[in-house]
């Protein structure tokens, strides 16, 4: 579960650093690096399901090659 807390603060950290400018549209809405960092941190549908994909990215690129650790 540690682990777990640290990922979500780096998550709600790399996404406050991107500030007001519009970070990514969901649907009919566009969400700011801060808006994001809110979803995230109140662990809203939004946030939890934006959490879950940058995993499964972040899994099906190390899997391709595409990044190295």
């Amino acid at each position: 579960m540690e682990n777990t807390e640290a990922l979500k603060k780096n998550i709600i950290r790399i996404f406050t650093r991107m500030g007001d400018k519009k970070a990514v549209v969901i649907g009919n809405k566009s969400y700011s690096g801060i808006e994001l960092a809110n979803e995230v941190e109140n662990e809203t549908e939004i946030g939890i399901d934006m959490v879950n994909k940058l995993i499964r990215l972040t899994i099906d690129l190390l899997t391709r090659d595409k990044i190295k650790l």
